[in-house]
């Protein structure tokens, strides 16, 4: 099977994690994720050459949105509330 892509799935959880409180910002999330600003835009663009998020990322978002992710191989990866 192939890998889920997670640069989508980032950059869905990166704008509900923004929706979530007025004022977060893409600035504000690589701040509470310690990474710099730029990793974001590349984690949820696939720009650079960069790699996708990191699983980490993705599970402590998902944990912090109340969302699961559930992989099948017909369907890719799909978010879920919990």
């Amino acid at each position: 099977g192939s890998e889920p892509n997670r640069y989508k799935m980032f950059a869905k959880l990166r704008e509900m994690w923004k929706e979530a409180e007025d004022g977060r910002t893409s600035a504000a999330l690589a701040a509470h994720l310690n990474t710099p600003k730029q990793r974001v835009t590349q984690w949820a663009t696939g720009s650079g050459g960069k790699a996708p998020a990191p699983w980490w990322v993705i599970l402590k978002l998902c944990d912090e949105l109340g969302l699961g992710v559930a992989i099948s191989p017909k369907e890719g990866a799909k978010l879920y509330r919990l």
